[in-house]
């Protein structure tokens, strides 16, 4: 039995289903450093792949992007540690309040395109740094911590969760209308809104998806790392990470994220860890390495190579 999966032909269905069971069953096998390590790939997976709906698909490049993720993560401290309430609650409020944001901040969509939008999203992500270190309420410049009743495992499983709700999300929605409607939009909006293309509701959708599933993943983050501050929340680290992952997996696809957010999670592990200042140095290298030897990606470049083997094989 073989089904068309995340646009793979012939993989076999059952393949899916071992690999999620897997996944299931791996806290029960390994330790608490791979169960860490899958949970930030996990997280790092759902922000990669929204991030890809809204610069691969829809050409909104929006370099404030990380304002979502450090909302998110604020809700959820404020919620769980100064409201007491329950982390799992916390975190579904986390991503409906960065939905109410999105919409607060449509204008932005509205109003703007290109290098207009990209810094419109950057100015309001800094317009929350500023609005969270002076409110004392949690802790200004100098952070908060967030307490709940949870561990690693905990949000190792919901993380798999969220991954997995992420992936299937942008799936359905890049094969249906309203994706082949943000890809117009992505190639020419202004031709696409001239043979009837709707581009602000296609535009706002994808907007709003993008910025629950980036709530929630903030409100993950923290969770794990017990402390926010603003610093951390809305570090441009989220958006340029996001960006790696996207040109190195590959944009406009599914699997691309994935193998993008599994590489920046194992840089962030075995290098960045020690020496966090040079973040941003090494993910401008790797960018611009990427864009001049493999432009699609590697799974492009994957899709590439094995349709010119099908092809010389005919």
């Amino acid at each position: 039995m073989s089904r068309k999966i995340l646009g793979f032909k012939d993989v076999n269905f059952y393949l899916v289903i071992i690999s999620i069971i897997a996944a299931l069953l791996i806290p029960l096998i390994l330790g608490p450093n791979w169960v860490t390590f899958l949970f930030l790939f996990f997280t790092y997976t759902a922000i990669a792949e929204v991030f890809n709906l809204l610069s691969g698909y829809s050409g909104m490049l929006a370099l404030g992007f990380h304002g979502f993720i450090g909302f998110g993560g604020y809700i959820t401290a404020i919620s769980c540690t100064l409201w007491g309430l329950y982390f799992p609650v916390s975190i579904f409020i986390s991503g409906f309040a960065c939905v109410l944001l999105a919409l607060a901040t449509s204008f932005l969509i509205a109003k703007m395109r290109g290098l207009y939008f990209s810094m419109g999203t950057l100015i309001s992500a800094s317009v929350l740094f500023y609005w969270f270190q002076g409110w004392s309420y949690v802790g200004g410049g100098y952070g908060m911590p967030v307490v709940a009743n949870v561990t690693v495992y905990d949000l190792y499983y919901i993380s798999l969760v969220i991954a997995l709700a992420s992936i299937f999300v942008a799936y359905i929605l890049v094969k249906s209308r309203a994706g082949l409607r943000l890809k117009a939009i992505a190639d020419d909006d202004v031709t696409a809104e001239f043979y009837g293309v709707d581009v602000f509701k296609t535009k706002l959708l994808c907007w709003v998806i993008s910025s629950f599933f980036a709530g929630i993943s903030g409100s993950l983050y923290f969770l794990y790392t017990g402390f926010i501050s603003p610093t951390a929340a809305f570090a441009m680290y989220w958006t340029s990470s996001s960006i790696t992952a996207i040109v190195f997996g590959g944009g406009r696809t599914i699997l691309g994220p994935i193998i993008g957010a599994l590489f920046v999670v194992w840089l962030r592990q075995t290098f960045l860890v020690e020496f966090p200042g040079l973040a941003m140095l090494i993910y401008g290298v790797i960018i611009s390495v990427m864009v001049l030897i493999f432009p699609r990606g590697i799974i492009g470049y994957i899709y590439t190579f094995l349709a010119k083997k099908a092809r010389k094989s005919q």
